[in-house]
């Protein structure tokens, strides 16, 4: 519950009708005001009737509500609204119907299409590991909510997306659909049109690229990703990436064509791998030289670019042609993390009790366990 603050207000009251001239209210830290008319009319049961009432000048509200029931409905839209914060940049058009009843139960409709603008929203994760701390998040199966909720958001040109190492522009058709007690679903598509992520000083062009939402919980869009990468020598270097988001599906090609393993060695080292391996081995051995190669050139990478000292790093791959990595770094003598995405994303936290003994606190998606494990010298 927030309280307003430097209330403002400008005002005249005639036969239950409050005409409103100008207001001003701060509200967690963020200032609601409006130079327009509005007018709000109090019938006998103390119900407020918005016949309209503005926000920012740019946002119209109907409807009625009435405190003493706890029930009401509001309509809500704009043509052209600003929106600014730390996470996004955005001018939008909105059209949003929501009912509220008294047994606390909510029904909001919404359609927004995104009109210019830039997002920085990066998701949190469950987990955070900084160069001193751990904090692990007890993880809680999803809270019950008296709330329906259907947001349809689209653009009406290409949004840009940028963090640190993304910067991409993004055609959005989505449905967020969340029905009473259940979690939030995704359902529709996100079309990449163009643009660019960097790792550590190499960057990768996008092509238009696609990401499908179909509905699963947790959220888990089907890929066809388009990337390319030209080395400093000309070689023409593309990136396929299929499959699903938490189970990827990786394809390499290149022209000139070469191996899988020297264009692995080429987007890590810029260079092939032929000079030092023998890269015309088959079956397990080129599979075990390929997550050598990589696992080599992604630890460098990490190391330089991110403020842990990563000493181990194992790519996990099997016939399919899935790609998953595990990455290991000690704190102290006792404590060692370990993160591990293959099919599913988990953190490890291992300590050794003695030279034997050793407990193993796997916080994974689905859940959490504990090992212990005895080592016995022979």
């Amino acid at each position: 519950m927030h309280e307003g603050e430097n209330f403002s207000l400008k005002s005249s009251y005639s036969e239950k009708e409050l005409s409103i001239h100008a207001y001003k209210v701060t509200v967690a830290k963020r200032d609601f005001y409006s130079k327009k008319p509005s007018k709000i009319l109090f019938d006998t049961n103390a119900t407020l009737h918005f016949k309209e009432f503005w926000i920012y000048d740019n946002v119209s509200a109907r409807g009625f509500y009435s405190p003493t029931q706890g029930e009401g409905r509001l309509h809500l839209r704009s043509d052209s609204f600003h929106y600014e914060s730390d996470e996004a940049n955005v001018t939008l058009k909105g059209d949003i119907s929501g009912e509220f009843h008294s047994n606390g139960a909510q029904n909001i409709e919404a359609n927004v299409t995104l009109l210019d603008g830039v997002v920085h929203y990066e998701p949190t994760s469950d987990y955070t590991l900084s160069k001193d701390i751990i904090i692990i998040q007890e993880m809680r199966p999803p809270a019950k909510v008296k709330r329906s909720f259907k947001l349809h958001l689209n653009a009406s040109k290409p949004i840009a997306y940028k963090t640190d190492t993304i910067d991409i522009h993004v055609m959005p058709d989505v449905t967020l659909l969340q029905e009473l007690h259940s979690p939030l679903r995704v359902l529709g598509h996100a079309t990449i049109t163009d643009g660019k992520v960097t790792a550590g000083d190499r960057v990768f062009e996008f092509d238009k690229s696609e990401m499908y939402f179909n509905g699963e919980s947790p959220i888990n869009p089907t890929l066809n990703l388009n990337l390319y990468h030209e080395t400093i020598d000309y070689v023409m270097i593309e990136i396929f990436i299929t499959h699903t988001l938490a189970s990827p599906v990786v394809i390499f090609s290149s022209n000139p064509s070469m191996s899988q393993n020297d264009i692995l060695s080429y987007i890590l080292f810029g260079e092939a791998t032929s000079a030092d391996f023998d890269s015309s081995t088959e079956g397990k051995s080129t599979l075990a030289l390929s997550s050598l190669v990589l696992a080599t050139g992604l630890k460098q990478i990490l190391n330089d670019t991110s403020g842990i000292k990563i000493d181990t790093l194992n790519i996990l791959t099997n016939e399919e042609g899935t790609l998953g990595y595990e990455i290991g770094t000690r704190f102290n003598k006792q404590i060692r993390v370990v993160y591990k995405n293959d099919t599913i994303s988990s953190v490890i936290l291992q300590y050794s009790l003695s030279k034997s003994i050793r407990i193993d606190v796997d916080v994974r998606e689905t859940g959490q366990g504990v090992t212990i494990l005895y080592v016995k010298d022979f």
